[in-house]
């Protein structure tokens, strides 16, 4: 069996707690260059104020997701005819985004609300989700690499399911508990991530195309939430 390079690790057969513990690093780095190391450079962390910038500052780390858990994706990823369907349902999925995202940029914006505090979270126009897709494909690719890593483990479906809802609910608690989102903003999106308990694994493990579909509903939950809290008076 082929080694893995030195700067990488094994995914796939090393302890579990590795695995989770790599998962977290690698979200907590990128958060730690968005809030910290990005404004040293003059780059605000803002979506609506810096779009483009943060659009690429996430794609990079796409990539890095991509390849530190590349073993558990490769073993996990079937390359067949499907796959040119897969990629025309991800376009259609595009096209339909973006006109929501116009839609959406197109609401009168936030006055005298809890929520108008906290603008920052929400889009002001449509290239607010550039980064904000970027950002929501990181976070799927590191979801899929802990269901991955949990089912090359475990073989069962409900024993992933258990294991997801402790670390992927119980980061969204403490990161809301520490940071101190609008509880509206914080209960909603930990509900959203306890919900996709129910969807998110059976969808990466049990269909094909399971991960573009898991990523439409994730960034879907993101868009339906921003309409909610725009609209809704808090």
């Amino acid at each position: 069996m082929e080694r893995p390079h030195p700067i990488f690790q094994d995914n796939i057969n090393g302890p579990l707690y590795e695995v989770i513990g790599r998962v977290a690093a690698l979200w907590t780095v990128a958060m730690l260059g968005f809030y910290l190391i990005l404004p040293i450079f003059g780059i605000e962390a803002s979506y609506n104020a810096e779009p483009v910038a943060l659009g690429f500052y996430f794609l990079v780390w796409i990539v890095a997701s991509m390849l530190f858990f590349r073993d558990l994706f490769l073993r996990w990823l079937v390359v067949d005819r499907k796959i040119w369907l897969i990629g025309a349902q991800s376009m259609l999925f595009g096209a339909v985004v973006w006109s929501l995202l116009y839609a959406l940029s197109e609401l009168p914006a936030l006055d005298g609300t809890l929520m108008a505090s906290y603008a920052g979270l929400l889009p002001e126009h449509s290239w607010y989700f550039f980064p904000k897709s970027a950002e929501v494909l990181v976070q799927q690719l590191l979801i899929a690499a802990t269901v991955l890593a949990l089912y090359f483990r475990f073989h069962s479906l409900k024993r992933v399911m258990v294991w997801y809802l402790f670390t992927f609910g119980g980061a969204h608690i403490a990161l809301f508990a520490l940071n101190g989102s609008p509880t509206p903003y914080a209960l909603t999106m930990t509900l959203g991530a306890v919900f996709s308990t129910l969807i998110f694994p059976y969808l990466i493990l049990k269909m094909r195309g399971g991960f573009l579909y898991s990523y439409a509903i994730h960034l879907g939950f993101y868009l339906a939430a921003a309409i909610l809290l725009r609209t809704w008076p808090f």
